[in-house]
């Protein structure tokens, strides 16, 4: 029964990564054929007109997810809710809508999730609580899940990153549901890893398409969702493992809006100063940007599947807490010192110039 299901979960994998690797090449035809192209501007990466809509891969899996699986349950309401804010990201990539109209779609869709069963139950003992009254946990997981789509969708601003960073999540999120028998989360869970290692063959530099709003919205909905879901299962251990994962997306957006807000901005208020976009000042490179958050998460939730049987759920956020300051640290030190370290040369050259004027008169 075991090694039937994992043949079947195999062909499943291969057909979504080749279907993938098929629909890529139309899906950038698609988009140059109807303006859906990001232009470069003063906060992009990339030099020519590239396609945004990457996103579009993930609608056959949502359909699928959707209608596959016997009635309106739990899995086919996650799919279904990611398929809508894949939609409205499209419509933004495209006519660039009014951020009040997303959060407006991002509010109403935490509703309606909460109401199906996709909200917190329980904190296992965080500052000693446990079951949270109904109103407060639909408060809190609102807030959530708004905040953790948008997260991935700001964490996405260089080539393979939010792709990547997904990877690692579903991955987790599939050895999980696996042992915890959730085969429908399992499934998708795969699915979404297989298109996203197809969609990264066309992402990376020199990218010829970007996942878009369509890509890293859905993105951020599914996983908020399937960390909920994972997160209710009462198990700390695993909670602790699915929390570690989402250390660059949240602790980039905690830093990035505490340091806006500090500097009388507002939190939206885009910029360079992602971590990403630290990383890529320091050597100009996409891929080596990417493998830093990757490892940076890896090791993270390494240490936490280490102790994850020794410590609390309390602990464990701790950890993450000083993961996210040691991270900040790790990568703002370098930046600092790589930028001093260019105004020394630029003084030595200058000096050199001078130098040389002196000798010639």
């Amino acid at each position: 029964m075991i090694n039937s299901t994992l043949i079947d979960i195999s062909i499943i994998i291969i057909v979504t990564f080749l279907s993938t690797i098929i629909l890529i090449p139309k899906i950038i035809h698609f988009a140059e054929l109807n303006s859906v192209m990001q232009k470069p501007n003063y906060r992009s990466s990339h030099n020519l007109p590239t396609a945004s809509i990457g996103g579009l891969i993930f609608i056959p899996i949502l359909i699928i997810g959707t209608l596959s699986f016997a009635g309106l349950n739990k899995i086919s309401v996650a799919c279904l809710s990611a398929l809508v804010i894949a939609l409205v990201g499209y419509l933004d990539d495209k006519y660039n809508l009014n951020f009040k109209i997303k959060f407006l779609v991002q509010f109403t869709l935490a509703g309606l999730l909460c109401s199906n069963g996709f909200h917190f139950k329980n904190l296992h003992e965080i500052f000693g609580i446990n079951e949270i009254p109904v109103l407060i946990s639909i408060v809190i997981s609102v807030l959530f899940i708004v905040a953790l789509t948008n997260a991935y969708n700001l964490i996405d601003g260089i080539n393979g990153l939010a792709s990547s960073l997904s990877i690692i999540a579903f991955i987790v999120f599939a050895i999980i549901f696996w042992i915890q028998g959730k085969m429908e989360f399992t499934i998708i869970s795969l699915m979404i890893v297989s298109a996203l290692v197809g969609f990264l063959f066309f992402n990376l530099k020199p990218a010829r398409i970007f996942l878009g709003d369509t890509g890293s919205l859905c993105l951020g909905l599914l996983i908020s969702i399937f960390f909920i879901e994972l997160f209710n299962f009462n198990n700390v251990k695993h909670s602790l493992i699915s929390l570690s994962i989402l250390l660059i997306p949240v602790g980039d957006m905690i830093r990035l809006f505490t340091l806006r807000i500090l500097k009388g901005k507002s939190p939206f208020e885009a910029d360079k100063n992602h971590y990403h976009h630290l990383l890529i000042k320091l050597n100009n490179n996409h891929i080596k940007a990417t493998l830093t958050c990757c490892s940076i998460t890896i090791i993270n939730l390494l240490i936490i599947i280490s102790i994850s049987s020794k410590i609390s759920l309390l602990t464990g956020l701790s950890i993450n807490l000083v993961s996210g300051i040691a991270t900040y640290i790790f990568i703002h030190s370098k930046y600092t010192l790589n930028s001093k370290n260019k105004i020394d040369k630029l003084k030595i050259s200058i000096q050199r110039i001078r130098e040389t004027n002196v000798l010639l008169k």
